[in-house]
């Protein structure tokens, strides 16, 4: 039991657990795609799938192969900038759809089987967050973006992200739009994939003239990018201002706002980084890259949990002073203001550093996963890679909290009985 504490902290409170029984799943995707495209065909292919599988196996398959994805890129193309050969860039996005298919079937399969759950929702949410970041930088590589471009196109897709969970928290309904949404921009990378590897990356190179000025068809897309992460943050904005004015509830947009400190403080130092410490972009980029992605989908998770379990959302994290302090000791033990380049032992050191945080990164991100995700399972009743036969056990969240008040069923020790 006490192995158990150590290696599953209890980061959610008993009274966040007991509003589960009060919470109600509010969301809708209004893509076309989705609708006519994805969703009919997510729902033909889970009518093959038997009962007895669970729905976390195929949100969990989805992410690994958007790590599958990702690391098959990384692998030929580690400075974004050189071409692959052309079985990759297929190879990638067969990868990503089937990523997009799964992440659509998991819902329809949870509903099937009779598993769906807040802890089904969180664990789909949780890969999505790391994923958004992998096909982000799947996208880079397959638009042979520079690592400078890299890493502006990933700071600016991790803001309308960050916004559409924002806006969950405060309104109590998740809501894609009709264009622009995770479907359609899956769909899309998986064509830009397809066009690369028929015509060769080099595509994205060419220039067209604009009032005399030269532009990369590469840069292009990150302004149309960029233009479409500020459209959809400022709706949901308005969206949570409707939906408070609608309420007639006294907030302050401080507060709200505050919700939001620790992914403007992250990209803050990201950008710190692009300035004060531009040799760890050049030479560690994917450490980097994804060191920024696990901290932001760990800043996901904490707001997603607290947004279904009804508690309050942290505006700090401790991460951001080990992230800001590897930041600043790059900057102050390397010479590369000086002569612009770094030796080899300041290489290692930096090196070292940007690995020790890349490691507690992914050490607070999956700890925090299989913690919440552990919590909600036993508290609810409902197994996370199993589906349980509803001739054996409760048969809904109800009937199991009064199976583990009546000592039948192993709930969770708080010191004050079991709940």
């Amino acid at each position: 039991m006490k192995l158990r504490r150590i290696l599953f902290p209890r980061f959610v409170t008993h009274e966040g657990l007991e509003n589960l029984s009060d919470y109600k799943y509010s969301g809708v995707d209004k893509s076309i795609i989705y609708k006519y495209a994805v969703n009919p065909t997510a729902k033909a292919l889970c009518n093959l799938l038997p009962k007895w599988f669970a729905a976390n196996i195929l949100t969990l398959g989805g992410l690994l192969c958007s790590v599958a994805a990702y690391v098959l890129m990384a692998i030929y193309v580690p400075t974004f900038t050189e071409e692959a050969p052309r079985w990759v860039y297929f190879t990638s996005a067969a990868l990503v759809f089937l990523y997009m298919m799964l992440d659509a079937m998991d819902g329809t399969q949870a509903r099937r089987t009779n598993m769906a759950s807040p802890m089904g929702e969180l664990f789909d949410h949780l890969c999505d967050s790391l994923s958004l970041t992998l096909c982000t930088l799947i996208y880079a590589t397959s638009a042979r973006m520079s690592i400078f471009m890299a890493c502006v196109t990933l700071l600016v897709c991790f803001v309308p992200f960050a916004m559409s969970h924002w806006d969950d928290y405060n309104t109590g309904s998740l809501i894609m739009g009709r264009f622009g949404g995770p479907t359609d921009v899956l769909v899309l990378l998986v064509a830009l994939q397809i066009i690369t590897g028929i015509m060769g990356s080099h595509i994205w190179l060419h220039s067209f003239g604009i009032y005399h000025h030269e532009i990369p068809v590469n840069y292009f897309l990150l302004v149309i990018i960029g233009i479409g992460s500020l459209y959809s943050s400022l709706s949901y904005i308005h969206h949570v201002r409707k939906t408070m004015k609608e309420k007639a509830e006294p907030y302050s947009w401080a507060t709200l706002l505050l919700q939001l400190s620790p992914f403007a403080l992250l990209i803050v130092i990201g950008i710190g980084w692009l300035y004060l410490a531009p040799f760890i972009l050049v030479e560690f980029p994917h450490q980097l890259f994804i060191t920024m992605g696990l901290i932001n989908a760990y800043f996901l998770a904490c707001l997603i949990v607290k947004r279904i379990t009804k508690e309050t959302a942290p505006s700090f994290h401790f991460i951001l002073f080990i992230f800001g302090g590897i930041l600043f000791i790059s900057w102050f033990t390397t010479s590369y203001y000086i002569v612009g380049s770094v030796n080899a032992g300041e290489r290692y050191t930096n090196e070292v550093m940007i690995c020790i945080v890349l490691v507690v990164a992914f050490v607070e991100w999956l700890v925090f996963f299989a913690s919440v995700i552990d919590q909600m399972s036993r508290y609810l009743g409902k197994p996370v890679f199993t589906v349980i036969p509803p001739d054996q056990f409760a048969s809904s969240e109800s009937d199991h909290q009064q199976l583990i008040k009546e000592g039948k069923v192993q709930g969770i020790n708080y010191g004050t009985g079991h709940v």
